[in-house]
């Protein structure tokens, strides 16, 4: 049965994909061709590579790997964590909207976004990021350059990832805002191509300074995406394949730097890429397969749903529990929770059905959003937030609360308003 149904969903991807290449969804880089794209990767081919057995013997498939049921619904919820969000935005653009945000760039023919915008939120940038590097000295890279001991490593690398010990605001607002710029400066480039990738190259090794004191290692990566969507979003075209190949080299050298060289670390490496990224959705339903309880809403962190209905966090995320129950002793070793695309925490939070009916609702969430913003797509605050919220839905590989209602993305929101205002009070006070 579990194989018909995950064959069933197999050609309906299949079918979307052939429909969205008729569309010319791929012939822009917008919020749809970019999320697709990642879609396709942790979710289409993830799940299987799965299914096929290729990831056996890895680590965190261990626990589950003789459970044919479990490795089957699993997929069937991974390839509908992702297709259940696609078809939904297709059919609501469908309908109301001509198919406008799936097929067009958001920012083609647009005016453009003022320079000294951009300066202000360096400023802000500047300010947030000298008070984050203050309160996260010092952070476990730094320690293991100095030859701290590993358990002390550790230690220190669960504060900054897991707690974040009080820097929680200051590293929203810092990481944020280096992104934010690096879209600006990939926005600008095909103007005064030169200059910008001087301040790019500038940017680089400020993030490199960053990645050093805090440890953040997608200081490395999510840079270059924000400068590539930056630039190829305003030429209205997508980036040429090299650039992605690039990233992806960046991420191998980072984990080659890590573990060593070697074939054997290689397939680690696509293992990590592939299976470490989703294996938190298999482990959820195995839980629910063991009649565990459901935990609804009381396992998300820092979540507007938590906030409204009054509940502090009864038990830990349900990712981080997890290494306790399949994982022991992986915790002392710094890791503190299990990496999965956010269905996770649905199943374990609601079970299958919540797991069926989620994703269209998320998808009719993340719609409303996007189309708010194509009404207005001549706003500043329109053409800022864009880049976050589109890139921010990357979300999809953590949890539920970000790829919903994400906090963060409501706080960068507030933050580029503020700067916009500020923008038009001084223009106001010099008279223009």
């Amino acid at each position: 049965m579990y194989t018909f149904i995950y064959s069933l969903l197999f050609l309906l991807y299949l079918f979307l994909i052939a429909f969205v290449l008729r569309m010319g969804v791929f012939r822009t880089l917008n919020f749809f061709s970019f999320n697709l794209a990642v879609f396709l990767v942790f979710s289409f081919i993830s799940s299987l590579l799965i299914i096929f057995g290729l990831f056996d013997g890895f680590y965190y498939l261990i626990p589950i790997q003789e459970k044919k049921d479990v490795i089957l619904l699993g997929a069937i919820f991974h390839l509908w964590a992702s297709l259940g969000i696609l078809i939904t935005l297709i059919v609501m653009d469908g309908v109301f909207n001509k198919f406008k945000i799936v097929r067009e760039g958001f920012y083609s023919g647009s005016s453009r976004i003022p320079v000294s915008v951009a300066a202000l939120f360096f400023v802000l940038f500047f300010i947030s990021s000298l008070i984050y590097l203050y309160q996260s000295y010092p952070s476990y890279l730094v320690m293991l350059i100095k030859g701290a001991g590993s358990i002390e490593i550790s230690h220190r690398r669960l504060e900054l990832t897991s707690g974040y010990e009080g820097i929680g605001l200051v590293k929203t607002l810092s990481i944020n805002l280096s992104l934010l710029l690096f879209f600006l400066f990939g926005y600008y480039s095909s103007v005064k191509v030169r200059f910008y990738y001087f301040v790019f190259l500038l940017f680089t090794f400020v993030s490199i300074a960053i990645l050093t004191v805090t440890g953040e290692k997608f200081y490395l990566v999510a840079p270059f995406l924000f400068f590539i969507f930056g630039r190829y979003s305003h030429l209205n075209k997508l980036p040429p394949l090299k650039y992605v190949f690039f990233i992806f080299l960046i991420s191998l050298f980072l984990y080659f730097a890590q573990f060593g060289f070697g074939l054997e670390i290689f397939k680690n490496f696509i293992s990590r890429l592939f299976l470490a990224q989703s294996v938190a959705v298999y482990l959820s339903v195995d839980q629910v397969f063991q009649g565990s309880e459901f935990f609804y809403f009381n396992s998300h962190r820092s979540s507007l749903v938590q906030f409204v209905l009054g509940i502090e966090n009864p038990v830990d995320l349900i990712s981080s529990q997890f290494v306790d129950l399949y994982y022991p002793g992986m915790r002392a070793l710094g890791t503190w929770n299990v990496n999965g695309i956010y269905i996770h925490e649905i199943i374990a939070g609601f079970g299958f059905l919540g797991a069926i009916f989620f994703p269209i609702m998320i998808g009719v969430v993340n719609y409303v959003a996007l189309y708010i913003m194509f009404r207005f797509k001549e706003s500043y605050i329109s053409k800022l937030f864009y880049p976050v919220y589109t890139l921010s839905f990357t979300s999809f590989l953590t949890s539920f609360n970000k790829i919903l209602v994400n906090t963060e993305i409501v706080f960068m929101f507030i933050v580029i308003c503020f700067v916009v205002f500020v923008y038009y009070f001084l223009r106001l006070a010099e008279g223009k």
